[in-house]
């Protein structure tokens, strides 16, 4: 029994040893395999969009990590491949260490490649069997070249800490090379003087991206515009209102305060009597400035009714007082 339970407490505290991931003599910790691929030295620019981007023009070390077994030779080999295709092998090396970094020293990529391109590493036991691949994307780029187009070249890009690959990081509708040589704007701050409006937007607006009271000019112009829009109507109404308006001498003179409010067929024969007895209906319509349809059915109400007369002289209709016709309205001999 006793011998039991000491059986049973090594293997509880194996089991915790194991669920807290502490290794124990006989057990293999971690995987065997490459664990790490970096390259580094002068050509190796930056990391972006999940590759690495490297001077075609620069020396670089690729260097290679793996786990192994203890007394196993291994055999580290790279290749470079460009479009799917094998263009040249890096390099490489045998070792027996269990857990080795092996460096490969480039000199600098051929001239004659740029663009996308692939490290393959494989590692292989002594007999030759692969035991693990391993790939990693490279892009190789000319410093004075343009990746995204913005206008700034790739080293220029690299110095200001920019993404070669995007032409506009800030998404404010201006390209990174037109911020920084045209307009002195930030190409990875969307508003650069902080006004609440993006670059691109005061550009088209005609303000200023650097100046940052753009939005109080704006609200102190849309307010005078409001003000100068309500004065203007306001005296619009008040001209339009004394054009109306006919004087009247009693009240220059003091005599009398109030007029009396003339219905709208005294209106017509008043417009009459000042004209000489007739007008044309039109002028009637303009001196009322009423509808043509209310001129229209007020004058037959009042032909109707023998206030005023009517004729009719090809198109237009000549409204006048008993006795004002027009002399070609005349019947013949009627002296």
């Amino acid at each position: 029994m006793e011998l039991a339970r000491r059986a049973l407490a090594l293997l509880g505290v194996l089991l915790i040893l194991a669920s807290l991931g502490t290794p124990v003599s006989g057990w293999q910790a971690a995987q065997n395999g490459i664990t790490d691929v970096e390259l580094t030295g002068p050509a190796a620019v930056t990391e972006q969009d999940g590759s690495t981007f490297v001077w075609k023009d620069e020396p670089f070390n690729l260097s290679v990590s793996f786990l192994g077994e203890e007394n196993q030779a291994y055999g580290v080999c790279t290749y470079r491949y460009q479009n799917g295709n094998q263009s040249h092998r890096i390099g490489c090396t045998d070792t027996t260490a269990q857990n080795a970094t092996v460096t490969f020293p480039v000199g600098s990529w051929p001239v004659n490649e740029t663009g996308p391109q692939t490290v393959q590493v494989v590692l292989t036991t002594g007999d030759g069997t692969a035991t693990d691949l391993r790939t990693e994307s490279v892009t190789v780029i000319e410093k004075e070249g343009d990746l995204d187009g913005d206008g700034l070249t790739n080293r220029e890009e690299v110095k200001r800490d920019l993404n070669m690959t995007n032409a506009d990081m800030d998404k404010d509708g201006l390209g990174d090379g037109a911020e920084v040589k045209n307009y002195g704007t930030g190409p990875t701050k969307a508003d650069t003087d902080g006004d609440g409006l993006r670059d691109g937007l005061e550009l088209q607006l005609g303000t200023d991206p650097g100046d940052g009271s753009t939005v109080a000019k704006l609200s102190a112009g849309g307010l005078l515009l409001g003000v100068g829009l309500v004065a203007a109507w306001v005296l619009l109404r008040r001209r339009r209102g004394g054009a109306e308006r006919t004087a009247d001498p009693a009240e220059t003179t003091g005599e009398s305060a109030d007029e009396p409010l003339l219905t709208d067929d005294q209106r017509v024969i008043q417009l009459l009597e000042e004209n000489g007895g007739r007008m044309k209906q039109a002028a009637i319509v303009d001196e009322t400035e009423w509808s043509k349809a209310k001129v229209s059915r007020l004058l037959s109400d009042m032909v109707d009714e023998g206030r005023i007369e009517k004729l009719s002289i090809g198109r237009e209709n000549i409204i006048h007082l008993e006795g004002h016709g027009p002399e070609a309205a005349k019947p013949p001999y009627s002296e």
